[in-house]
């Protein structure tokens, strides 16, 4: 439902906040960017499935978004394991 969704979204907002908080005051670094992905991840998601109902261009848009999304990925991936670059 709608009220749960919501709830899902405030209660990830908060830890983050609150764990970058906790960086901001005392130097404390849990990797509370983790904490907001799974929000990101759903919400990308979501736009992805609106836009691939929009007609060709909401498709195409999808397709080129997700083909950049794997060339990026793959790029990290060969500039970390192959050079050790981060």
């Amino acid at each position: 439902s709608r009220r749960w969704s919501l709830l899902v979204l405030a209660a990830a907002l908060l830890a983050t906040a609150a764990f970058a908080a906790g960086q901001a005051l005392v130097g404390f670094s849990p990797r509370y960017a983790f904490f907001i992905l799974p929000v990101l991840a759903l919400g990308t998601g979501t736009l992805l499935a609106y836009l691939r109902k929009r007609g060709w261009a909401g498709r195409l848009s999808v397709g080129l978004l997700l083909a950049a999304l794997v060339v990026h990925g793959l790029w990290t991936w060969v500039q970390l394991v192959g050079f050790g670059q981060r």
